[in-house]
């Protein structure tokens, strides 16, 4: 991996730490804000975000008759709140404290008439801060995070060729906030299956251990 592929960029985890672990604590806020106004859906579906052609997003979430949509813009590094009667609001992404950027979210989110309340306390993490007193990590260095969402997309495209072949149950490709890390998942099916193949499927049977 070199930095000259630019569908693989380095990534020195040394180098780019501070702004993983302060871009980790970002999107857990804006996941959980997902999680609080979405339905339920089996396997927690309904709490990941998905890689963008610009970042990361929630896909549309319902609220009251309407629905709105939180990106992260990796490009031109904004965080944007988007609603679907065209009102929008938007955060620049820059160094800043998780206190801070919990505060600016929690007030962009109320300014556009939506009303959420989140657990503040981080997930599967070690030691973790609640959002609204965390001024630890703070960092946010555009480049890396660019090459960061770059990977992703790149990883998503694999993994989407991957679960195009399965011909059972898979979940979509998605990323999840608590482990900050890209997912995808084909479910076991029977050794023998009892339907027929579709015309033209590639797929061949496949057995469970």
């Amino acid at each position: 991996m070199t930095e000259q592929n630019p569908h693989w960029p380095a990534l020195p985890l040394e180098a780019w730490e501070p702004t993983r672990a302060t871009l980790h604590m970002w999107t857990q806020i804006v996941g959980k804000v997902r999680l609080a106004l979405s339905p339920y859906m089996n396997h927690w579906w309904q709490v990941p975000l998905y890689v963008s052609a610009r970042g990361l997003t929630t896909s549309p979430i319902p609220y009251e008759g309407e629905t709105f949509e939180i990106v992260f813009d990796f490009i031109a590094h904004n965080l944007l709140i988007e609603k679907n009667d065209g009102t929008t609001k938007t955060l620049r992404l820059a160094p800043r404290s998780v206190a801070e950027f919990y505060a600016d979210v929690m007030a962009a989110l109320r300014s556009l008439g939506i009303a959420v309340k989140i657990w503040t306390m981080p997930v599967e993490i070690p030691n973790p801060i609640p959002f609204d007193q965390d001024r630890t990590h703070a960092s946010y260095d555009p480049d890396y995070a660019n090459r960061f969402w770059r990977i992703l997309v790149s990883v998503d495209a694999i993994f989407k060729e991957f679960r195009g072949r399965f011909i059972g149950k898979a979940s979509p490709v998605h990323f999840f906030w608590g482990s900050f890390d890209l997912a995808v998942t084909r479910f076991p099916v029977a050794a023998r299956r009892k339907f027929p193949a579709p015309i033209g499927s590639r797929a061949r049977p496949i057995r469970t251990r």
